[in-house]
């Protein structure tokens, strides 16, 4: 992220209403085709959850493929 230089987000992290309409549009692909899948990445209260606890999210979602 050497890009970015003294900035700790890129133009488009900087866009609120960007990162909305993202989550919006990969909810509604994940709702209207049945091979999406969505990763919760946070907990309850919105913290950031471990990667290993993503990675292992992640690779039960694989592995009912597999």
């Amino acid at each position: 992220r050497g890009y970015l230089g003294n900035k700790k987000r890129d133009l488009h992290e900087e866009n609120l209403e960007h990162l909305k309409n993202t989550e919006a549009v990969f909810l509604e692909m994940a709702d209207n085709f049945p091979g999406f899948a969505v990763i919760k990445c946070v907990d309850d209260e919105n913290n950031l959850l471990e990667p290993e606890k993503i990675h292992q999210s992640v690779w039960n979602e694989v592995n009912l493929i597999l």
